[in-house]
């Protein structure tokens, strides 16, 4: 098809970035009446090229409240009271925190300085990893941080799909919570993470878009109500997460930043539904019961403990994802990431396969309950096989990788 000079001259203008991404040298998407990047940031979205008719002054979101839960007031091991999850709006704790606990990590989280204009996520392209703020000083900081604290965490994030599709778990998710029955949430998210290990370059776009599908299909139905419905549409959300936020793609990060409210609105609808063991309500339930109320005891524990393990993950990982993308909206540094929580610290209790191996470990092994990431009792007292997975990740960020090393290898174990 042949052209005329004339064509050929004036071809069609090309989009052009808004104002503020041009000056911040920041990919725009041109989105109408502000971008995603001016939108996130609350600031005057204007496009050169445009009337001004479209230019949009972003408002701040109305604040969604949440009706308290009757578990958000737990009840700690001192006997003080707790608030429950309340995304970064708890007050801090008092007194000083215990050497090993989580205020380390967490307080590392808070000081750093993110500049005046950090406000939200900048969405910029990072193949197969998080991107970091650009400010030279502070990404130094944040590399520090990462490789010290965070990069042994991320790095089993990032293997999560994985092993849900090869062995039906992860490190918050018991392999046998789902032995009776999946909900469909999860049975949804179970496959498209197996749809996502045959991902390469040329059935990205079409896979993507598929995942994206489930994502809104489980957006369209009704917050659970019942126990394991709820812990799995908060284990789905955070499968969804975890695939779209580190696979690359920028147009999959971008919804997965939009889904996190959904994601913190799914943990604190699940804490309905969760028991926080303290060392005055944890007896000794499992030693002396008998066969017939074993199994039981066991499915619940299974349950609970998967439970208890989501919610303070679910914390976790969005606040590391925070921290690297520069936002200055961290959960309060109180060393609890504003959250009541308890969970059991036992390889031997996590990877029994049946009622009776349960109970056996459960007499003969150690376990450790870590309440309000506490581990002062677990570094003093535990073996190396007794920690497993799930504590190697949070261990890693309250106390540095390179010092967990040491702990391991001074108890004859290995950290990976």
């Amino acid at each position: 098809m042949s052209f005329t000079a004339r064509e050929r001259n004036n071809p069609p203008p090309r989009k052009k970035s808004c104002a503020a991404c041009i000056k911040a040298k920041r990919r725009c998407d041109f989105a109408v009446p502000a971008c995603l990047r001016c939108s996130q940031r609350r600031i005057e979205c204007e496009y050169p090229s445009r009337t001004p008719q479209v230019k949009a002054k972003v408002k701040a979101p109305k604040r969604v409240s949440h009706e308290p839960t009757p578990l958000q007031d737990v009840v700690v091991a001192d006997g003080a009271v707790g608030d429950g999850c309340t995304g970064g709006h708890a007050a801090p704790v008092d007194g000083e925190a215990s050497q090993y606990g989580m205020h380390p990590f967490l307080c590392d989280l808070e000081t750093l300085d993110y500049g005046a204009e950090s406000q939200g996520y900048d969405v910029v392209h990072q193949p197969s990893m998080l991107a970091a703020p650009t400010t030279k000083g502070l990404h130094d900081r944040l590399t520090e941080v990462v490789a010290r604290r965070l990069q042994f965490s991320l790095d089993q994030i990032q293997k999560a799909p994985r092993t849900m599709v090869m062995e039906t778990r992860t490190p918050w998710s018991h392999p046998l919570v789902y032995a009776d029955g999946m909900p469909r949430s999860m049975q949804d998210a179970h496959a498209s993470c197996a749809l996502y290990l045959a991902k390469n370059r040329a059935n990205a776009p079409v896979i993507l878009r598929c995942i994206e599908s489930r994502v809104e299909d489980l957006l369209c139905e009704p917050l659970p109500t019942t126990p394991m419905d709820s812990l799995a549409h908060t284990q789905a959300l955070l499968l969804y997460q975890i695939i779209r936020l580190f696979d690359g793609d920028i147009s999959a990060r971008a919804s997965g930043e939009r889904l996190i409210p959904i994601l913190e609105t799914s943990a604190i609808g699940l804490l309905a539904h969760v028991v926080f063991d303290t060392e005055a309500n944890c007896p000794d339930r499992f030693a002396e019961c008998c066969v017939a109320t074993l199994s039981d005891l066991w499915k619940d524990w299974i349950f609970q403990e998967s439970a208890r393990r989501t919610l303070l993950f679910t914390f976790f990982f969005l606040q590391a994802y925070r921290l690297l993308t520069g936002s200055q909206n961290l959960y309060q540094c109180d060393g609890r990431l504003g959250l009541c929580h308890s969970w059991m610290v036992s390889e031997h209790l996590w990877q029994a396969e049946t009622a009776l191996e349960f109970r056996d470990a459960w007499r003969q092994k150690n376990h450790f309950l870590v309440i309000d990431g506490q581990f002062t009792a677990v570094l003093s007292e535990a073996k190396a096989a007794d920690v497993d997975l799930f504590g190697k990740m949070l261990l890693s960020a309250a106390m540095g990788i390179p010092e967990l090393e040491a702990w391991f290898a001074s108890r004859g174990g290995s950290l990976k």
